[in-house]
This record gives structure tokens, C-alpha cells and sequence, in this order.
């Protein structure tokens, strides 16, 4: 018995990155927005949105960066697998090296809400360990998609070291 019919789940296949990393994106408008407001509003909605944003983000791409991973090893195995050696890389896989940096990005979160409360700052070691992990996921599907000649690459790079300095612990 299947729980998803095929065409739910090759749609999924084919969309889950898009769909994941705009949902990322969302929550950073979110927190760019309604992340300083919070302090001067009372209003619940506003609270429980924030929240509900800088809880999830981490959570959001986290996924994304296993997501690219996979897909970036799936490739790979299948193309060693086919032509012996690696050919040249498609306009996805180009994207995927823009992605993993722009993800870690997203990981230092807006400047308008660095922590939702004040014991999101004691908790400054799992940040650390946090930030370790994620970029521990990023940096190999950025060097696996690295092409010298792409300028989107450089541009990867561009944004990685900026993304990492700008998710310090909290401290």
C-alpha cells in the first residue's frame, strides 16, 4: 500500500529544494520585519509569529543543507557511475553552491533578532555547536559543487566567510 501516489512524490523530489529554501527565506522576512517589533507591541500575533519564525529557521535550513547534500552525492554517484569520472556540472548543481553559503547566512539570523529571549543567550555553547554542525554540512556540498570558472561560485564564497562570522555565540 502506498501512503503517496508517484506524482506526489516525484513532485516532491523536484521541488522539496525550492519550496524548503523559499520557506527559509520567509522566515528571515519574518524575522527582519516583526523581529524588532516585538519589543514594542503587545500584540500576541506578532509574538506568536516571531517566535514561531525564529524557532523554525534554524530547523528550515538545516533541512536544506541535508537536502543538498543528498542530492549532491546522488549526483555524483550516478554520474561516476555512468561516465567513469566526474563531467561538468549542470546549472542546479552550479545553484546548490550558491545555496549552501546562502543557508549558513540565513543561520546568523537578522540583525533585528539575534536571540527571542534572554535565555537564548546562556545558551551560547549550543549555538556554538550548532554553527559547527551546519557548517560542517555546508562546506561539503559547497566544495562539491565548486566550479573555478562559475562567477556564482565566487560569489558562494563571498557569502560563506560573512555568514560564518556573522553567527557568533551569543555571548
Amino acid at each position: 500500500m502506498e501512503l503517496y501516489p508517484s506524482w506526489l512524490r516525484k513532485l516532491w523530489k523536484e521541488w522539496d529544494l525550492r519550496l524548503m529554501v523559499l520557506f527559509s527565506l520567509t522566515f528571515q522576512i519574518l524575522l527582519n520585519f516583526l523581529g524588532n517589533r516585538r519589543k514594542y507591541s503587545n500584540k500576541l500575533l506578532i509574538r506568536i509569529v516571531v517566535w514561531s519564525a525564529y524557532i523554525t529557521a534554524d530547523s528550515i535550513a538545516t533541512f536544506v543543507l541535508g537536502i543538498l547534500s543528498s542530492n549532491l552525492i546522488e549526483l555524483y554517484d550516478k554520474d561516476h557511475d555512468v561516465a567513469g569520472s566526474s563531467s561538468s556540472l549542470d546549472a542546479n548543481t552550479k545553484l546548490s553552491a550558491f545555496w549552501a553559503p546562502f543557508l549558513i547566512l540565513h543561520l546568523g539570523s537578522p540583525d533585528t533578532i539575534s536571540a527571542y529571549a534572554l535565555e537564548d543567550i546562556e545558551l551560547w555553547l549550543r549555538h556554538l555547536i550548532g554553527l559547527l554542525v551546519q557548517t560542517g554540512m555546508a562546506l561539503p556540498v559547497f566544495l562539491m559543487s565548486w566550479t573555478a570558472a562559475s562567477s556564482l561560485s565566487i560569489l558562494s564564497l563571498a557569502m560563506f566567510l560573512p555568514g560564518i562570522i556573522k553567527h557568533p555565540p551569543e555571548t
